[in-house]
């Protein structure tokens, strides 16, 4: 990763960690390791930097962390030397677990590195459910990561998705504001609640017919199950949501899908807009309720 130095006079130290806003702990993994390089110099942080050098920070190489690297094909959405898009498919729990140990999305990377030679962790820019589908961003070193991170605290990402809920709302569009909290005798679901953390969603319905309606959903905070939450206090649950209230009648999982994030690139700045196709079961679902995408 390199960066030209627009300063007179910068320590490679006040640089980083001012200018470009690297983390203490990210400077102290890359000094011990030695990563540090001006105009093709290895330097210390103390190193005092000119206008126009060219400053160029080496990671050292990682492993997958234990993951099982899986030979499982990713539809990806967007690729570059700092980001990793891809489409995740409905019912592909993203990390493994107890229950999931593998076929995860995060043994799916892991894998795709290693077949292409790239030494790094695996990390995700927040998770989706199993049953969600849709657009996950994974990070390809520990700075980008940070600032991914970081933009997230401060909204600069927006996450778009679209689901298929039950029921005629009053309203086209409106926000949700109700605190979630995890609801009392379970360690899964959750529940809006006054003890609970801030939530806020807002929805826009794009079609609606006598049954079901079409949405896009806005999460401008980022709680558990928060969609699914909100949708079934309004009472309008996802269609396939039987945790929540909704049938599965139609469909065989909740019916939501992460359809758009709009990020700036951790690097450039440039605003990126990366978009995941509907699922074929989404796609039947709105044949089968009348809607219209």
């Amino acid at each position: 990763m390199v960066f030209i130095v627009e300063q007179e006079e910068i320590s490679v130290k006040e640089y980083l960690l001012r200018r470009q806003h690297i983390s203490h702990r990210l400077l102290v993994r890359l000094k011990q390791s030695g990563g540090i390089f001006c105009n093709g110099q290895n330097v210390w942080v103390r190193h005092i930097c000119q206008r126009g050098d060219r400053l160029e920070l080496r990671f050292p190489p990682e492993v997958s962390g234990g993951l099982p690297q899986e030979n499982i094909p990713l539809e990806i959405l967007y690729e570059d030397e700092a980001l990793l898009a891809i489409n995740k498919s409905p019912g592909m729990p993203p990390h493994p677990s107890y229950k999931h140990a593998r076929g995860t999305a995060a043994g799916a990377v892991a894998g795709y590195y290693a077949r292409h030679g790239i030494q790094t962790q695996v990390r995700a820019l927040g998770r989706l459910d199993c049953n969600t589908s849709g657009v996950m961003v994974f990070g390809k070193n520990p700075l980008v990561q940070d600032r991914m991170v970081e933009q997230q605290h401060r909204g600069c990402i927006q996450k778009i998705y679209v689901a298929v809920t039950e029921g005629v709302f009053a309203q086209t569009e409106g926000m949700v504001e109700a605190p979630i909290g995890r609801k009392e005798g379970s360690m899964i679901e959750r529940c809006v609640s006054e003890s609970g953390k801030a939530a806020r969603t807002r929805y826009e319905v794009l079609c609606q017919r006598e049954s079901h309606a079409l949405l896009k959903l806005y999460p401008l905070t980022g709680r558990t199950h928060q969609l699914r939450v909100h949708m079934a206090y309004l009472g309008h649950p996802l269609a396939g949501d039987t945790l929540y209230g909704g049938s599965s009648a139609q469909i065989a999982r909740h019916a939501l899908h992460a359809y758009e994030l709009h990020l700036p690139h951790p690097l450039t700045g440039k605003m990126l807009r990366l978009q995941a196709p509907l699922p074929q079961d989404i796609r039947i679902l709105i044949d089968k309720t009348g809607l219209v995408w």
